[in-house]
């Protein structure tokens, strides 16, 4: 499930039966969950990464601001995320910015 979050795979990818024969060509011991598998544990690693990510913004001692973004595609039920982190100093002005970007 996770180098299908890291290649951002669709989800549709998951039971396609070309992948699935070079997964069983590579390993014949190979094992290959469904969409509903990948979505449940997807569910769980986001759980698990937004209370990691609070517990820190929660133990910082500076002020800071969060901004989001939710979208999904066309046909798609499932939605993505883009989220930036901007610091602030005492006067509430932006110190600094962190946007992750994609390579």
């Amino acid at each position: 499930m996770i180098w299908q979050i890291r290649q951002a795979l669709p989800w549709t990818r998951i039971e396609d039966p070309v992948l699935r024969a070079a997964f069983q060509y590579a390993n014949q011991k190979a094992v290959l969950y469904g969409r509903r598998w990948s979505a449940d544990e997807s569910k769980k690693l986001y759980s698990m990464l937004k209370k990691h990510v609070f517990e820190e913004l929660n133990d910082l001692d500076t002020k800071f601001t969060l901004v989001h973004v939710v979208w999904t595609t066309k046909g798609n039920r499932f939605a993505f995320i883009r989220a930036a982190v901007a610091q602030l100093d005492t006067k509430w002005h932006p110190t600094d910015s962190y946007c992750p970007q994609e390579g």
